[in-house]
């Protein structure tokens, strides 16, 4: 049963306006999509975690809608519902601050995905927002439309292979002849993240569709060699290409969630640093809850006990980064198969349950990148005294698109052998960054990022991960960091 319609969300708006803050960075990236709807052709813009990636779309949406005739549309197609929500919530909230009617935007705007009723095609639309299995949907809604520009938000995967067959048909061309076939689209606009990008598929290996664009216009072998070897320098490299390409292109280079410095736990390994945090953690506020101390007194456990100090410590001076060092990891035998691992789940579930305690309002969220480990998590949580509102233990997966104010990561294997297979790091090292970038004021790691970097350097490919090391180095040279071995 849908959740949506397009009428319940214009009424959620005007009950619950949404705050639309935009950067100068983001109207320079808004200005390069434009240009590319405007005159045809191709866009990319990477955009980091919390860089604002839904806020630029929104932005070029709400630029264009006023010069759009009736033969023209933008759809913006993703994977996620979710996503979709964000996005026509961000768009519809900006329209309306800018004296566009209730009745006129019902006219000029669909929506179509399994979490919403959906939208009845009419000549008027402008605006479509649609997951990408809403191909059948879509096709009818652009009967009579001429010229049709499209906006892909790759936020986990966007394959070629997906079911909208124009979308595929389109992207497969401008992969092959780097050009835009106008019989399909009058132009292609991208947004999203290599360096982040997950991709659901049993296929074993699937490049997300912004890194195939980019790739493209990269000749030299040695250049693509080098990329092989070290997947962070594309966007280096990349940058060497974009005066002899047709390729529009923008890097979102802040973050606008991840409180300084903590953004170098990725920026340093994903991005050679060029990702920076636009506020600090000066800037920061945590409430505090003094009764916390009788709570854990009464509640108090041997590991609690262990580790309450550090996190009182980062909580009283400002410190963004708690790093819970597991010293007993065990070697990756057949017995050890497992993805849950009983001591760091229990460490997470106690350590969420005391910050919701010792905080005051803060969202707190525990990630793992396994569902047996989540779901266990999630059970713990439900048997202990916690405010079920503000605490919850998710999957790598589907904490995508979503952020909490203090995040505690719960690493998964750090180790792999050829004999047993790759494990989780090692098949999608972009999972590391997604944990270590959805926090908006504290970051607590449990688990051994020694053990990621000494795997990683010996592994072709790889090599980029052990830079975690560098920013846990730079971290403790500004005591911004607490480490407490476990």
């Amino acid at each position: 049963m849908p959740l949506y319609s397009l009428d319940g969300i214009i009424e959620d708006i005007k009950k619950n306006p949404i705050p639309t803050t935009a950067h100068k960075i983001h109207y320079k990236a808004v200005s390069k999509i434009i240009n590319t709807i405007n005159y045809g052709g191709t866009n990319v813009t990477i955009g980091p975690p919390g860089s604002g990636k839904t806020t630029t779309i929104s932005l070029a949406l709400l630029k264009m809608y006023n010069e759009l005739d009736r033969e023209e549309v933008i759809i913006y197609e993703t994977t996620h519902n979710i996503l979709v929500l964000e996005a026509i919530r961000k768009t519809i909230a900006q329209l309306m601050i800018s004296g566009v009617g209730e009745e006129e935007i019902k006219e000029t705007t669909a929506v179509y995905g399994s979490y919403f009723v959906p939208t009845e095609p009419s000549e008027k639309t402008k605006l479509i927002f649609t997951t990408f299995y809403q191909h059948k949907r879509v096709e009818e809604a652009l009967r009579g439309k001429d010229r049709v520009h499209l906006i892909v938000d790759e936020a986990s995967t966007a394959k070629t292979s997906q079911p909208f067959l124009p979308t595929s048909s389109a992207i497969n061309n401008r992969i092959i002849t780097g050009n835009i076939d106008p019989r399909l689209f009058s132009s292609l606009s991208i947004i999203g993240d290599p360096m982040q990008t997950i991709l659901f598929t049993n296929q074993e290996k699937v490049k997300p569709l912004i890194l195939q664009i980019i790739e493209g216009m990269i000749k030299n072998p040695q250049d693509k060699k080098i990329i092989e070897e070290e997947p962070d320098a594309i966007f280096e490299i990349a940058e060497k290409y974009l005066p002899y390409s047709n390729l529009s292109y923008f890097f979102l280079e802040n973050t606008f969630r991840l409180p300084s410095p903590s953004e170098i736990l990725i920026s340093i390994p994903f991005y050679r640093n060029k990702l920076k945090a636009f506020r600090s953690i000066k800037d920061v506020k945590i409430g505090s809850n003094d009764a916390s101390l009788d709570w854990f007194v009464k509640n108090k456990t041997k590991l609690l006990r262990n580790v309450r100090d550090a996190l009182d410590n980062a909580l009283d001076s400002k410190i963004p980064v708690v790093y819970l060092k597991d010293l007993n990891l065990k070697p990756y035998r057949d017995n050890n198969l497992r993805t849950y691992d009983e001591k760091r789940a229990t460490y997470a579930v106690e350590i969420a349950a005391y910050l919701s305690k010792a905080t005051i309002g803060e969202h707190i969220m525990i990630i793992t990148p396994y569902k047996e480990m989540a779901d266990q998590m999630g059970f713990m949580l439900n048997n202990i005294e916690v405010d079920k509102r503000r605490v919850e233990a998710r999957t790598i997966h589907s904490s995508l698109g979503t952020d909490a104010d203090i995040v505690i990561a719960v690493l998964g294997k750090e180790y792999t052998t050829i004999e047993r297979g790759k494990t989780i790091y090692y098949i999608m090292p972009q999972a590391l960054n997604v944990q270590l970038s959805r926090h908006k004021k504290m970051l607590i790691v449990i688990g051994n990022f020694d053990v990621i970097a000494e795997t990683a350097s010996k592994l072709r490919g790889y090599k980029f991960l052990s830079k975690i090391q560098d920013a846990i180095e730079e971290l403790k040279e500004d005591d911004l960091i607490v480490i407490k071995e476990v």
